[in-house]
């Protein structure tokens, strides 16, 4: 049995909070991207490790289910954390990086300006209020870490001509394969600073210079996973429930006449209108099957990041009281945003073509509290820091009509966003 300490409305500063979170693991944190959900988790009472196989979010589910049978009736607390993006096929050892779900020693809820919630957990109600003033007393005791971006030391785009021929490649699959219709396949760039990443640091910087995305942190170990994600896989709240559809990109514009221009350009593209109609359509499916009633607009709307801008349908609608987070989650990943269509047979030309586990990337990152209510984002424009290396992700859609230039260039702005955020300068990548 667990015991919860909690005080409310406690004035914290980020940057002494952040400085004191680089000395613990397990770290989590996640702020929505309308910026006033704040969700964070700082060390673990209970962990548990998703591997990769198609059981994981039942198991997930049992695994909470027991967490909250050690808890007293009424915590309101979550679990935090990220599946990986596979679902079968691989050893932990293969994986990226081990994909873990959380029970927070400590959990801080933002609930105001620089306030927050503050809940401890300990197997006694003495150490949970112990652990709680000593946190207290240490975040106000710690002094800001002074924060300077790296400098870039090298950057190398990976397997650029291994990334060109599995699309030429895909591309005639798609065009031989009738009941083939999307694969998103992804590569990645390798990035050296001149001093070792502090992950904290980093996720500081993304909510400044990307405040319309997620911010989001999973830290497990020596491995820290950062992501400023425009896209939610879902949001429940009650009986409400929210999810979107992006798919489609083109950039920004250097002025507002040509970005204007790009947006109503990429609106009647029909490549892309049709890659997006094919996510919208499949999220419709997933979701009646799940037992979700849900509606969205006939027709996209743009969703403008600082370097892309996207098609984008929000859906919104109810469920009952039987549907749960990690079940719709586990439905709804990958959606064809990531994976594909159909989703089988694209997972199985993503693994026979990048040969190389995601982990994180593109994968479901977030938390469901006890209470039931839920958000995961999709791990989408990030990269896996781990001392002074930096691994970027970028993916895109690949149907019939593609053309394998075009897609390494929208990774390589896919690239831009987190590249600008972790160095002081972004440099010419190599092959």
């Amino acid at each position: 049995m667990y015991a919860v300490q909690t005080k409310h409305r406690i004035p914290i500063n980020l940057k002494q909070l952040t400085t004191l979170a680089a000395t613990m693991t397990p770290t989590f944190f996640f702020e929505g991207s309308d910026g006033h959900t704040l969700r964070i988790g700082l060390g673990a009472v209970s962990e548990h490790v998703t591997l990769p196989h198609h059981q994981a979010y039942a198991e997930a589910r049992q695994w909470l289910a027991a967490v909250k049978g050690k808890l007293p009736i009424g915590t309101d607390v979550a679990v935090m954390g990220g599946f990986p993006f596979e679902s079968a096929g691989l050893r932990l050892a293969e994986m990226a990086e081990a994909s873990v779900l959380f029970l927070p020693q400590l959990s801080l809820l933002k609930v105001g300006p620089d306030t927050f919630d503050v809940t401890a957990i300990d197997t006694t109600a003495g150490a949970a209020r112990s652990r709680l003033d000593q946190f207290l007393a240490a975040v106000q005791a710690t002094v800001p870490r002074v924060s300077t971006r790296a400098a870039l030391h090298q950057a190398t785009e990976l397997k650029v001509e291994a990334f060109r021929r599995g699309v030429e490649q895909t591309v005639h699959r798609l065009q031989m394969q009738s009941d083939l219709k999307k694969v998103v396949l992804s590569r990645r760039l390798q990035a050296t600073a001149e001093q070792a990443f502090l992950p904290e640091t980093e996720w500081l910087r993304i909510r400044r210079q990307n405040p319309e995305t997620y911010h989001i942190l999973l830290k497990s170990g020596s491995t820290a996973f950062l992501s400023s994600t425009p896209e939610r896989l879902l949001k429940m709240t009650g009986d409400r429930f929210e999810t979107a559809a992006v798919a489609g990109t083109t950039p920004r514009g250097a002025t507002t006449d040509q970005d204007v221009m790009l947006g109503r350009t990429l609106l009647r593209d029909a490549k892309n209108r049709w890659e997006h109609d094919l996510v919208v359509t499949t999220i419709d499916c997933i979701l009646r099957t799940a037992g979700v009633v849900a509606t969205h607009r006939s027709e996209p709307i743009l969703m403008k990041n600082r370097t892309v801008q996207h098609l984008y349908t929000p859906f919104s609608g109810v469920v009952g009281q039987s549907v749960d987070a990690f079940a719709v989650a586990g439905a709804l990943h990958p959606t064809p945003a990531l994976g594909g269509l159909p989703t089988a047979a694209a997972l199985t030309v993503i693994a026979e073509v990048e040969q190389q586990p995601r982990g994180l990337f593109g994968a479901p990152i977030g938390y469901v509290s006890l209470n039931g209510e839920a958000e995961f984002a999709v791990g989408i424009r990030s990269a896996q820091l781990r001392g002074v290396s930096a691994t970027l992700f970028a993916g895109a859609g690949i149907v019939a009509e593609s053309v394998a230039e075009n897609e390494i260039q929208e990774t390589r702005l896919k690239f831009r966003p987190m590249m600008e955020t972790l160095f002081k300068r972004s440099a010419e990548q190599g092959g």
